[in-house]
């Protein structure tokens, strides 16, 4: 596969690195960048390796399809989570050269025909919208070559009928952008039953439409979804049956057949038998 050198907009996330506790640190301040061109997508992200985290206090309101993100904060090693505390694992997709990327920044260079070429397959050339968000979930951003297929797999068993290897794609829900549905929505905020809005900078909800999309993982067709972003988080649904410390590996195949794997940290986790 063709190396393509870009660089990773910087996220910024609200989160709490001391101790165990649920203080939050407040609004986390962020900035609009000025779209560049006609295109919703601003950046393809080349999947060359994988980076993730583990989170906790990740929260999601049905009822009113929201994501709350900004409140998340990094796990800690000595500290004990139940799946009640919205344990999520954050993963995307990094290139093996770090450096200027495919964006809309460019200009007559092989990668800015690139760029052109690629959201015009999509129709994606009337985006009037003057900014773009600069945030975990949703920075315009999508991933190149697409996902085929994730799978989650432990290093313990969950269960007697779950052992240790055990794929345990449908304990998980996963949470990504599909730019593609809001381009065919003509630049307006898409609704469904698996659309979700999130929290991810003041007023970004009412000024920026987007289109999360959360379904259980082992439900989700990959090869169906036009566009997938840069990001994944995958929420912890159900818990182990044992409480003990579990060591996490993503493993996601591209479109082009290869595999790519991610070791999340250890985490320790209250079973079911101990609530």
């Amino acid at each position: 596969m063709k190396k393509w050198i870009y660089k990773i907009l910087t996220v910024a996330m609200a989160v709490n690195l001391v101790g165990c506790s649920d203080n939050n640190s407040g609004d986390t301040p962020y900035t609009y960048p000025p779209r560049v061109g006609t295109s919703y997508i601003q950046q393809i992200i080349p999947m060359e390796s994988l980076d993730s985290y583990l989170y906790y206090n990740f929260e999601v309101d049905e009822a009113e399809k929201y994501i709350y993100y900004t409140k998340v904060k990094k796990t800690q090693a000595d500290c004990m989570y139940a799946v009640s505390d919205g344990i999520a694992f954050v993963v995307h997709p990094v290139p093996l050269v770090q450096g200027h990327g495919i964006s809309a920044t460019l200009e007559d260079t092989p990668e800015g025909r690139y760029f052109r070429d690629f959201v015009a397959g999509l129709g994606d050339n009337a985006c009037e919208i003057p900014f773009y968000p600069l945030s975990v979930l949703c920075d315009a951003s999508v991933t190149d070559p697409s996902v085929s297929s994730m799978t989650i797999t432990c290093d313990k068993s969950f269960s007697a009928l779950m052992l240790a290897g055990t794929n345990l794609n449908s304990l998980f829900r996963c949470y990504f952008e599909n730019p593609y549905l809001v381009i065919a929505n003509s630049y307006k905020q898409p609704v469904g039953d698996n659309i979700y809005k999130v929290d991810t900078a003041p007023h970004y909800s009412l000024a920026f439409p987007s289109a999360v999309v959360g379904s259980r993982l082992d439900e989700i067709d990959f090869s169906q979804i036009v566009t997938i972003g840069a990001t994944w988080i995958l929420e912890l649904t159900s818990a182990p049956e044992t409480t003990d410390t579990y060591t996490f590996t993503i493993s996601v195949k591209k479109e082009n057949g290869e595999t790519l794997s991610t070791q999340l940290a250890p985490i320790q986790i209250k079973g079911s038998n101990d609530i």
